[in-house]
């Protein structure tokens, strides 16, 4: 399935501001933190309104990425971003590696269990400090399943499923 190069792609999200002069800190939603700081241009969505903002600084700091844009220069203007999704157009990313999926392309596919039922569609990724978080809505229930090796048997986003090793009554 063709995916559309102007389509935002969340990437991570500001959770403070960084110090006083300006800088914030990202959540990223990458084990691949330094990824984000190859980007110049970076989209900030907040209260559905989509900002461009151009990094003039940015580095990993431990779990996290701290950035400075351009124009912003003190912590007032830093807290301003608090809460913002960091967005990248997918024309500007590189094509996954084998093996591996952006958690955007994850969002909206079927959900199937280990006897092939199906248990609903991801609505959304929680960030935990161990492993990602797939948040599943199924016609019966909600189920919140760890997106990890043990669980997770195939993952096809072109057919648009997830299989997992999970039964319906979990």
């Amino acid at each position: 399935m063709a995916r559309d190069p102007d389509e935002k792609v969340p990437m991570g999200r500001v959770v403070a501001p960084w110090g006083v002069k300006g800088w914030v800190k990202v959540e990223p939603y990458s084990d691949e933190r330094d990824n984000l700081c190859g980007f110049r241009n970076w989209l900030l969505e907040k209260r559905g309104k989509l900002q461009p903002v151009a990094v003039a600084e940015c580095k990993v700091h431990g779990a996290h990425v701290v950035a400075r844009f351009e124009g912003c220069d003190d912590r007032d203007q830093a807290e301003t971003w608090r809460g913002a999704q960091v967005m990248l157009r997918r024309g500007e990313l590189p094509p996954p590696e084998p093996n591996e999926v952006y958690q955007a392309d994850l969002i909206g596919l079927t959900v199937l269990g280990a006897n092939g039922e199906r248990l609903g569609r991801i609505v959304e990724i929680l960030e935990n400090p161990g492993n990602p978080v797939l948040r599943v809505a199924g016609e019966d229930r909600e189920r919140l399943v760890p997106f990890v090796p043990p669980v997770i048997r195939a993952v096809d986003v072109e057919g648009g499923v997830v299989e997992l090793e999970w039964g319906a009554d979990w």
